[in-house]
């Protein structure tokens, strides 16, 4: 036990190691990003060298400074930094300027001039660098950390989540990091370029582990796949070298990126492929909405970048779209796999995320309305950006208020607020005190009791409202005025847990039946307070218990009333009282084998075993005496054995169910015919219909009962037995060529050779029996069940189960 102890705290210890590295990762990253992208601005300018040795500006990306100031195609750079510009290492290496504070250019607008980029707060970058390079960036990087929060605390003990985690990571870091990537940063470069062609191949991943509990393979291992994997590590160590080191020519850099292009194309393209083909293989089966759902998000997310980005890329060296537009779509993956989530088609992770949901909703409403009044108080001209700004902070800000409050409900408001406590002890009291409830009385007193105990009230009263005959029956003492008789009578609409107030007081329903309401009155304080909201709302948790066991009391009362009527009746018990007792002997009967097989058999298993090495341990250094005494305890203790195995078998038939009638009843004559002196004959027609388990039980024990009767008194030599359906009614007949009896004699007989019981058994099945004797001739019976029990349907003609247990 205390290896086992050890080795969960361990597992504990590394779970909370890899989840505070992870931590540290994530926020030094994220620090890092962040700090760059407001130091360091975007220039945006690619540029060629012309004949003449100059750098000439072939495009200006809308996102840097170079726009903002009207930089154009065609202007000349002369200096960067004051170095030529034809010799700055970031431009020989990627044919761009960038990292620069400074730049001389020749322009064709306003002649030879020095540009200077700084970043002076917030303000001083520009709006479309802020919008797609920060902000949406951020969003989807955040969207990404929540899932992967959420995933990892609810399923850190599954593998293929953990790799969803990691899935998810790198895709929100890749995405915010491409904004370094744009400002040739070393760890923004290797992200894109190192980590980014990973990412496809995780996914393939995670969903190879996820569906291998459905037995389900979604790539196979082969050629393709091992050339695959080596080209990732060509292109992670490749980019790496090329993102920290300056080793490489300018051409072995453009090589690499067409390399980074063409992996994130086949990964892309891989996987789309294999969602394709498991979706098309398993269109019938139960995961059909899961594979669904993943091809369609990652399709939505993934295609626009590929196909107006990488693919002209590599073919034409130019992109259809700014690579900003495509990459939005990527926020589909999040919301694809929230839906996945919520409708528990992945993880079970649907309360926390349902949570989410609710304090989105809860917050969007306040936070437009807090939004709009900033907005209108600061009488700005850009209303939509700064409106833009005021809204994700205010509605970020709220929903983290919103959760932060359900936690401190949780977690201090019992200790800081000790009424809400004692209400909640309360309830715990009450609902415990409720399972030793057997009558009404004993509910009233409970009820009154806790409600005492927990609120200085003036007095308590039991009452019942009939709805039909317009009358409130109650006891003397309690008084209730005319206007609250009008009042409660007036009310249409009163359900269980309704509360009315009245001139003294509360009335509660904690019970309906029909036209009958059952209600409580509840005096005011003695301290003139009113009932306060936590108050009322424990009063209808409590309605809510007590209704539930007020309509199991009733239940009760009327089965006890239904049995005491048919116990007094003449003609004896119905047929669903008489199956009921005999499903209850049953139960019996399977309670007590499994616990002889359980327990005295294999005591008296294992002290075979015992006794079997000792004999065999000490053959020779035994007498012949002993040794024929401890063989007698063998031999004794195998008859015990097979007595106990017996008696199971006795108990509870193996297999009746499963065998069904016709071979159960054969299994039982294969060993009636081993222990008795006469001949039994079977003779059975396949039937038409599937008897329930009770109707096969109970047939199995009159068969059970005749042969034992047979060998007792019969003294016959041959046995028949037939079984048959016709239409709905199966017709056994029992005959044996023994002694037989006078009929006039059997109502004496039946109690000692087991004819009642039989009887009854017919009668519970709603059957019909006749017996037909004579002495010297034999002894016959017959039997008449029905294959559909009018006693199994319910109010709705739906077949009820079985009382008996498995």
């Amino acid at each position: 036990m205390e290896i086992k102890t050890d080795r969960v705290d361990n597992q504990h210890t590394a779970h909370k190691a890899f989840f505070m590295s992870v931590v540290l990762v994530v926020c030094t990253f994220f620090a890092y990003i962040t700090y760059i992208v407001f130091t360091v601005p975007i220039i945006g300018i690619f540029g060629d060298t012309n004949e003449f040795g100059s750098v000439i500006i072939t495009e200006v990306s809308p996102l840097g400074k170079a726009y903002e100031n009207g930089l154009q195609v065609g202007d000349r750079i002369i200096e960067v930094d004051g170095i030529p510009a034809a010799e700055s290492d970031v431009f020989i290496k990627h044919g761009r300027i960038e990292n620069a504070d400074s730049i001389l250019v020749d322009s064709h607008k306003s002649g030879i001039k020095l540009y200077t980029f700084d970043v002076e707060g917030i303000n001083s970058i520009p709006e479309n660098e802020l919008i797609f390079g920060f902000i949406v960036p951020l969003f989807f990087f955040v969207a990404n950390l929540i899932i992967s929060i959420i995933l990892y605390v609810k399923c850190r003990h599954d593998k293929a989540a953990i790799i969803l985690v990691l899935y998810f990571l790198m895709i929100g870091f890749s995405y915010y990091a491409s904004s370094l990537a744009i400002r040739i940063d070393p760890i923004g470069r290797f992200v894109m370029s190192g980590l980014l062609p990973v990412i496809p191949f995780i996914f393939l991943y995670f969903m190879n582990v996820y569906l291998r509990r459905y037995d389900i393979k979604f790539i196979y291992r082969s050629k393709y796949t091992f050339i695959a994997l080596l080209l990732i590590e060509l292109v992670v160590i490749i980019n790496f070298i090329l993102a920290v080191t300056d080793v490489f020519s300018s051409r072995t850099f453009d090589s690499s990126s067409f390399l980074t292009y063409i992996t994130l194309i086949i990964g892309y393209g891989l996987c789309l492929y294999c969602l394709i083909d498991v979706y098309r293989k398993a269109r019938h089966d139960k995961l059909k909405p899961l594979f669904k759902i993943m091809l369609v998000s990652h399709a939505i997310a993934f295609t626009p970048f590929v196909v107006l980005n990488l693919i002209p890329l590599i073919l034409f060296k130019t992109q259809l779209v700014v690579y900003h537009f495509t990459t939005l779509f990527l926020i589909a993956l999040p919301v694809g796999y929230l839906y996945l989530f919520t409708s528990k088609k992945l993880f079970d992770v649907d309360f926390v995320v349902t949570r989410f949901k609710y304090y989105a909703s809860l917050a969007l409403i306040p936070s437009l309305i807090v939004t709009t009044l900033l907005v209108i108080s600061l009488q700005t001209a850009s209303y939509f950006w700064v409106g833009f700004k005021f809204f994700i902070i205010v509605y970020s800000s709220m929903m983290l208020l919103l959760y932060l409050k359900e936690q401190i409900d949780y977690r201090y408001r019992p200790k800081i607020f000790k009424q809400m406590y004692s209400l909640q002890e309360g309830l715990d009291r009450y609902s415990s005190a409720l399972s030793k409830v057997m009558k009404r009385d004993d509910l009233e007193r409970s009820l009154s009791q806790e409600i005492r105990t927990l609120m200085p009230v003036e007095d308590i009263y039991f009452f019942t409202i009939d709805k039909g005959a317009g009358s409130i029956e109650h006891s003397e003492d309690m008084q209730l005025c005319e206007e609250d008789h009008k009042l409660l009578l007036g009310r249409r609409s009163l359900k269980v847990a309704d509360i009315v107030t009245l001139e003294d007081g509360l009335c509660l329903i904690i019970g309906r039946r029909n036209d009958q309401l059952y209600a409580i009155w509840i005096g005011n304080k003695v301290n003139n307070t009113t009932f306060n909201v936590d108050e009322l709302r424990w009063f209808k948790t409590v309605a809510n218990y007590t209704s539930i066991l007020n309509e199991n009391l009733y239940l009760i009362q009327n089965l006890l009333n239904d049995l005491e009527t048919e116990m007094q009746k003449g003609r004896g018990a119905s047929p669903w009282v008489l199956r009921l007792i005999f499903c209850l002997s049953e139960n019996e009967r399977r309670r007590l084998a499994s616990d002889l097989h359980d327990s005295a058999l294999q005591d008296q298993l294992i002290w075979f075993r015992k006794l079997e090495t000792f004999l065999t341990d000490y053959k020779y250094e035994l007498s012949s005496e002993s040794m024929q005494q401890l063989y007698d305890i063998k031999e004794g203790l195998l008859d015990v054995i097979f007595q106990i195995r017996e008696t199971c078998n006795e108990l509870r038939p193996p297999l009746l169910k499963e065998l069904g009638l016709q071979q159960a009843l054969d299994s039982l004559l294969d060993h009636m015919r081993l222990h008795v002196n006469y001949d039994v004959q079977f003779h059975v027609e396949p039937l038409q219909s599937m008897l329930s388990e009770e109707q096969i039980t109970a047939v199995y024990r009159i068969v059970q009962e005749l042969l034992r009767n047979t060998s007792k008194h019969a003294q016959a030599n041959k046995v028949w037995i037939e079984l048959r359906q016709k239409n709905d009614q199966v017709y056994f007949t029992y005959q044996d060529d023994g002694i037989g009896m006078d009929l006039h004699q059997m109502e004496s007989s039946f109690s000692h050779m087991g004819m009642s019981g039989i009887r009854e058994r017919v009668i519970s099945l709603e059957g019909e029996i006749e017996f037909h004797s004579e002495k010297g001739h034999g002894f016959e019976v017959q039997i008449m069940l029905p294959t559909i029990l009018s006693s199994s349907k319910g109010e709705n003609e739906h077949e009820r189960d079985s009382y008996l247990i498995s």
